[in-house]
Parts: C-alpha cells; sequence; structure tokens
C-alpha cells in the first residue's frame, strides 16, 4: 500500500485499492469487523473475526461501483452502487445503495435500503472496522 493512501488525506487512494484487490482486503480488515444496523449501528451490534468475514459487497466493474451479489455469475450483471465516500479524521465512512443509472451514467434512482462500511486510522494505516447494513 502506498504510504500516501495511508493518511486521512488518502482514503480514496486507499478505499480504491481496498476494493481492487482480495489481499489488500484481507492486509487491511482489522482482527475483528462489527456488524451492525445501518439506521442504529451501537443497537444489535455484533462482532465477526476478520477469518470469518467475507461479506464486502463493493466492487469496480467497467469504472463504475457495482454491489458484489455472490448470486449473480457475471460481473456485467451486478447491480450498480450510489456510494458516497465521508472521510472526516480518522474515520471514514463509505455508503452505498443499489442504484439505477441512464446512459450518460446519471443517477435515476435509488433501490433498496443503504448500507455503510466504516474504516479507521489504526496502526498506521486505514482498516475496515465496522459494516452497517
Amino acid at each position: 500500500m502506498p504510504e500516501s493512501a495511508c493518511t486521512p488525506d488518502g482514503f480514496r487512494e486507499f478505499f480504491e485499492a481496498y476494493v481492487d484487490s482480495a489481499s489488500v482486503r484481507n492486509a487491511y480488515t482489522w482482527a475483528d469487523v462489527r456488524i451492525g444496523r445501518y439506521a442504529a449501528p451501537k443497537q444489535d451490534a455484533r462482532s465477526v473475526a476478520k477469518a470469518g468475514y467475507r461479506d464486502f459487497r463493493i466492487g469496480a466493474v467497467d469504472y463504475r461501483w457495482v454491489y458484489l451479489d455472490p448470486a449473480i455469475k457475471e460481473p456485467g450483471d451486478y447491480p450498480r452502487l450510489d456510494i458516497d465516500i465521508k472521510p472526516k479524521d480518522k474515520t471514514a465512512q463509505v455508503e452505498y445503495v443499489k442504484a439505477e443509472f441512464d446512459a450518460e451514467d446519471n443517477l435515476v434512482r435509488t433501490v433498496g435500503d443503504r448500507g455503510a462500511y466504516v474504516f479507521e486510522l489504526r496502526d498506521k494505516c486505514w482498516y475496515l472496522t465496522q459494516d452497517l447494513r
């Protein structure tokens, strides 16, 4: 991971590398990931050990954010995502929702519930620490 990606201002660079590489995801997922509800992150939350966490679902296909649904076999069929990256100091929240876009890639509408992944600067770089659904 480039040093520049492991700074408060480098989160976007870090996130693109995290999405693109399973080995980066493995290296930069915290020892346990807290899974909670998007609407109430601290309520009914539980922790999953890094070794058992397989639920990161954001991918990129043809420079577009997609939802990596394990039931879908063709990458071109993955649902598109509308993503909002919100870095703040030593925390960054990546909010996502399935979405439909027009031919010019303008957002037409969102579909379903929002989710978010929370990353924190720990141990000299960003780590995935929470999965909010």
